[in-house]
């Protein structure tokens, strides 16, 4: 059986943003192994590829305390981008997306993604 995941996009390619996100997330010490960053394909001429996504091996338990963490980084930067974009991919492969911009109900936003993880499809 593979992991639930959580796949974090921002709106702006922003590395900056992607690493701070990641610091904020490996506060937690139930997430902190659980969180990787992920880089393109490294182009031709260059040293390596550009970081633009985050990536959190989760599972029901876990998933409300990623997205309680999201939310609140989210609302306590300034300079934070407008919206994140949430891919998540339940452990048999199926998979939904949902926008996140920070102004939503966490709570509501928390009990969907529980759903979504928790059942067994």
């Amino acid at each position: 059986m593979t992991e639930d995941v959580i796949r974090i996009l921002l709106e702006e390619d922003s590395e900056e943003e992607l690493r701070s996100l990641a610091d904020y997330l490996r506060e937690d010490e139930d997430l902190c192994g659980r969180v990787r960053l992920g880089a393109s394909k490294i182009e031709s001429g260059y040293m390596g590829g550009v970081v633009n996504e985050l990536i959190v091996a989760t599972g029901p338990i876990l998933a409300a305390a990623a997205i309680q963490y999201l939310v609140d980084w989210l609302k306590q930067r300034r300079a934070a981008p407008q919206r994140m974009f949430l891919q998540l991919r339940h452990r048999n492969g199926e998979e939904m997306k949902i926008t996140l911009d920070g102004s939503g109900d966490p709570i509501a936003l928390i009990r969907e993604m529980n759903g979504f993880f928790e059942s067994e499809r």
